[in-house]
């Protein structure tokens, strides 16, 4: 290891003014400027320029410095070296075409970038699913057109996203929002788009990036009812594109969930709440489904409509958390033309849509408190007020709320109207985590494998003994979905025509070598009583490291995991001393 030189070096050219360089994490990009005689230096400690909170970095890992020979980046004696172009270096002095690796952390260097805005963060999957349903919203209220795209390259193509994600981001106009989707893909959200729109940005896509990429989407309005269906069907339809057709668009006009098999229902607890559902399906009744994210929530309650006597009418879906404050009762109950700006047409709510049928709210605890008390008042008289109007419409709903918060606990604390709780709570529906129902595990993960084999034209699968064995060990933490995301993975990279374990992701087998809570829990308690406090403190501290390895160390995903501020677990981290496995 020592100091090198690129080889255009004597013919690297040196900007004008800032260069930016571009920090790809794993839940979006960050881009950083560098000014002439100016160094950053980025690692995961506070004292550093650029912190950046990945086990992966030293504390201070890198200095990054732009001299009048060149832009250089120094290594700081980090653990896990700094890299360019694959060697790993001491110093080097850098160009455009060099890729620089610090950790697990890559970053390119762009001269003379265009402006920040053109640049910005990649959302998370979580933000990115939050802005499609939020313009779903508005595609509803205002009548207007939007799609969503999934961009990846071809299975057998691993050239680093950090190459082709600024050419796609030179694609799109600044109104175009863009995602993390997995490590090798992203995500684009086209607000005013129509089909033709689309399919063109995505044509352009394609013959910009050079590459062999495939692009999926879902023009809106459709009859998906929430952003997580549209994101899954653009999935299904990039999975569907190919070298010959790489662009594959969909406009679903036909309720896909009506020929849904429903939720399995091997395991006993499954079976006993099916049995629930089929009793509650034949009472009109409001009813609460509550369970972590990711464990069929949705899925249940629509089970519940297309089993009760509402079947043959409309069923609606809106994502609480996702609708913007101001258009709440607009969403909700409707709004008279002129009513507001942009409302240049009357326009029925969901309520008033589902007339006869049921209202699904998911994720009821995301309401604002202005929002509640409107909802309440709608479920006790069964009436709603369009905006901009005096006359009330009378609707005959029924409401299925879901959510993965404690509404109780909410309830007392003020953060959720007690008495909007005690209405939605006639009857409550607690779907299990996967890892408490491991019969279901195989039967879905066939499921999702023949599912995924029929979108994607791949071979169907046969699951291995010992990756049967692995399913079912392992804890689950994103439950259903990421159950579905791993087959899906797989039936595109599976070598073979059996799936094996080297067949599955890293974050699966990694998350294997960690013990269940039921073991951490056991070893705390078969030692010799001693001082509390420290015996609590390393039982919280083996339960931090076990959400932080199930959630590849991704400091957001396991706060939300461990039902915690992201900033309590940073501090908890720090206070306990937690690193990751490799890390300083």
């Amino acid at each position: 290891m020592g100091t090198t030189v690129p080889r255009s070096q004597s013919e690297a050219r040196l900007p004008d003014g800032h260069v930016t360089l571009l920090m790809y994490q794993s839940d979006r990009v960050e881009a950083v400027k560098l000014a002439p005689g100016g160094t950053l230096v980025v690692g995961r400690g506070e004292e550093t320029d650029v912190t950046i909170p990945d086990g992966s970095l030293s504390r201070q890992h890198a200095r990054f410095r732009f001299e009048n020979d060149g832009i250089w980046v120094d290594d700081m004696r980090s653990t896990n070296g700094t890299r360019v172009d694959g060697e790993k270096v001491r110093s080097s002095r850098l160009s455009e075409d060099n890729e620089v690796v610090l950790g697990d952390i890559a970053v390119t260097l762009h001269m003379n970038a265009p402006p920040e805005s053109g640049l910005r963060a990649l959302a998370s999957e979580r933000r990115f699913t939050e802005m499609v349903a939020a313009e779903m919203v508005r595609a509803q209220v205002f009548g207007r057109e939007a799609a969503a795209l999934r961009v990846a390259l071809a299975p057998n193509d691993d050239t680093p996203l950090s190459r082709w994600y600024p050419t796609l981001r030179g694609c799109l106009r600044p109104v175009h929002q863009l995602g993390i989707w997995g490590t090798r893909g992203l995500q684009v959200l086209l607000p005013e788009s129509n089909v033709a729109d689309a399919h063109r940005l995505a044509r352009s896509i394609v013959e910009q990036v050079g590459l062999d990429v495939r692009i999926g989407g879902v023009c809106m309005p459709s009859v998906l009812t929430s952003a997580r269906d549209v994101l899954e069907e653009a999935g299904r339809a990039q999975m569907r594109a190919s070298y010959r057709s790489p662009v594959e668009l969909t406009q679903p006009g036909a309720d896909v969930h009506e020929a849904d098999p429903g939720p399995p229902s091997r395991d006993e607890c499954m079976r006993a709440l099916m049995r629930d559902v089929d009793r509650v399906a034949a009472v009109d009744v409001s009813v609460l489904v509550q369970g972590e994210t990711g464990v069929g929530k949705e899925i249940l309650a629509r089970a519940i409509h297309f089993r009760s006597r509402r079947h043959e009418r409309p069923l609606r879906c809106v994502n609480c958390g996702a609708i913007p404050i101001q258009l709440i009762e607009s969403a909700f109950f409707g709004h008279e033309r002129g009513a507001f700006t942009g409302a240049e047409r009357r326009t029925k709510g969901i309520f008033e849509e589902a007339d006869g049928g049921t209202v699904l709210l998911d994720e009821i605890g995301e309401l604002p408190p202005t929002a509640q008390a409107s909802l309440l008042r709608v479920l006790e008289t069964k009436r709603v007020t369009r905006v901009g109007a005096t006359e009330e419409v009378a609707v005959d709903v029924r409401v299925i709320a879901t959510t993965h918060r404690d509404l109780e606990r909410m309830s007392a604390t003020g953060e959720f109207r007690e008495d909007l709780w005690f209405r939605l709570n006639t009857v409550t529906l607690v779907v299990p985590p996967l890892r408490k129902r491991p019969g279901d595990i195989l039967p879905l993960a066939e499921r999702f494998s023949r599912q995924a084999a029929e979108v994607s034209g791949a071979r169907l699968l046969t699951i291995s003994p010992e990756v049967t064995r692995m399913l079912r060990e392992y804890s689950w933490p994103g439950n259903v979905r990421e159950l579905r995301n791993e087959m899906e993975r797989a039936a595109v990279l599976a070598s073979g025509d059996v799936l094996k374990p080297e067949d599955l992701s890293e974050r699966l087998r990694a998350g294997l070598a960690t013990p269940p809570p039921s073991s951490v829990a056991a070893d705390a308690l078969s030692e010799p009583v001693g001082d509390l406090k420290l015996q609590v403190k390393r039982y919280e501290a083996e339960l931090i490291r076990r959400a932080l390895s199930e959630c590849d160390w991704n400091q957001t995903v396991a706060a939300e995991r461990l039902n915690m501020p992201r900033r309590t677990l940073v501090h908890k981290i720090r206070q306990l001393g937690i690193r990751k496995p490799g890390g300083s």
